[in-house]
Formats: structure tokens, C-alpha cells, sequence
């Protein structure tokens, strides 16, 4: 009697163990980044940024509704001042299984990004899914004669005769 009940437990837990499926493996359907429209969402799809694009966007869009951990780090590759490969930003998100896309956004701790080249590496449920490599480039300054130069030219005043 001891074994039958042995044997049936042990059936039990081993059909449990098979019956089980794995969950399908999320993946990224698609992934940029955008400019800020202004509003604080993402506006135009860009490749690289200037120093005064603040927030920069980033938008990760999953194959699948079902619930995920997403984590996002932003990597200062060369960056002048920065020590190599220095994650500046890390954050993560956990969808709820009624969504599947991720919306990221960063900001430096000043008002301007230093100019640099830089990497953002996305990670789906810990394991690294994408990186995108891209540049962030000094702005540049409108001279601060610029507006004089488009100013209507004033004619020069009349001299004055001299007397003879």
C-alpha cells in the first residue's frame, strides 16, 4: 500500500512537471529614437541629436501583449569628461500584459547633453535584446552679428559743404 501511494505521488509531480509550457520569448518588434515635439512626446524619428535636444525619446514597441520586463541603458561611449562605456541612465519598466510598447525618455542632469557618442542597450526580461549607437553633436551657435547682417543698410548722411 506505501508503494502504491509512493508511486501515484510520484506521478503526480512528474506530470506536473511536463504539462508545464515555456512562455514564448518576447522580442522587440520595433525600436528608435525621436526628437521631443515640443510637448514631451516624441516627435521627429532621428539617428543623432544635438546638445539641445532635451528630453531625447526612446520607443520600444514588443511582439507580444504578454506581461514583460523592459530595461533601458544609456551608454556614454566617447564622450569628452566621461569615463568609456559609463552608464549615465538605467531604468526599467514592467508592461501589465495590456500593452506592448515602452516609452523612455532622458534627460541630463544640466540643460544640455555633452556631445559625444553615446549607445542605448534594451533588455527584455534581463537578457540584451538590441543596442542602437548614435551621436549627439555640439549645437551650433547663431553669430551674434547674424541679425545685423539682414538689417536694411542705412544710407550715409549727406556731408555738409564746405564753405569756400
Amino acid at each position: 500500500m506505501k508503494l502504491l501511494f509512493l508511486t501515484l505521488i510520484v506521478l503526480a509531480s512528474g506530470t506536473g512537471i511536463f504539462a508545464q509550457t515555456e512562455t514564448p520569448a518576447v522580442k522587440i518588434d520595433e525600436f528608435y529614437l525621436a526628437k521631443d515635439d515640443g510637448t514631451g512626446n516624441a516627435g521627429d524619428i532621428v539617428e543623432s541629436f544635438k546638445t539641445t535636444d532635451v528630453p531625447i525619446h526612446c520607443i520600444v514597441s514588443l511582439d507580444s501583449m504578454q506581461e514583460t520586463k523592459v530595461k533601458l541603458v544609456f551608454v556614454a561611449v566617447n564622450v569628452k569628461g566621461v569615463k568609456p562605456e559609463k552608464q549615465i541612465i538605467t531604468t526599467n519598466f514592467t508592461t501589465n500584459g495590456e500593452q506592448n510598447q515602452v516609452n523612455f525618455t532622458g534627460r541630463p542632469g544640466n540643460r544640455t547633453w555633452n556631445a559625444g557618442d553615446y549607445r542605448i542597450d534594451i533588455y527584455i526580461n534581463d537578457k540584451l535584446a538590441t543596442s542602437k549607437s548614435f551621436v549627439i553633436a555640439a549645437a551650433t551657435a547663431v553669430p551674434t552679428n547674424a541679425a545685423s547682417e539682414f538689417a536694411p543698410k542705412t544710407k550715409p548722411r549727406p556731408r555738409k559743404a564746405r564753405k569756400p
